[in-house]
């Protein structure tokens, strides 16, 4: 799995590898920067089980995209794969790359044309 999960990690039993997945890696909380993976209570990147530092830094989109692709590339084709991936861009904060933004410069309103470079 590949993504956000929103359903539950109060104990390790609720979260993606104890629920059915092979892999995580993503985030568990909502509100999470889309770059440094923080939200008021620290950095929410998890790669399986372990806090993915290593994650910081790069927009999550993209992220999340090449982990699929990886995973893709190197998944056996005679054996079936599922593969969960959704995406964060659904919640707050509105962040994107600037190339996205620039696409947009007829919406004045700063939260719209955010909306719009993330979709």
């Amino acid at each position: 799995m590949v993504g956000k999960w929103h359903l539950g990690f109060c104990k390790w039993e609720c979260t993606p590898t104890f629920r059915g997945f092979d892999t995580y890696y993503g985030y568990y909380n909502a509100d999470e920067d889309y770059y440094s993976k923080i939200t008021d209570k620290g950095i929410d990147f998890r790669i399986n089980t372990t806090v993915g530092k290593e994650a910081v830094g790069n927009y999550s989109a993209y992220q999340y995209a090449t982990r699929a692709e990886e995973i893709i590339k190197s998944h056996d084709p005679d054996t079936p794969l599922f593969l969960y991936l959704p995406f964060q861009n659904v919640h707050e904060p509105l962040e994107v790359p600037d190339q996205y933004l620039k696409l947009y410069p007829n919406i004045s309103d700063e939260n719209r044309r955010n909306l719009s470079g993330m979709f």
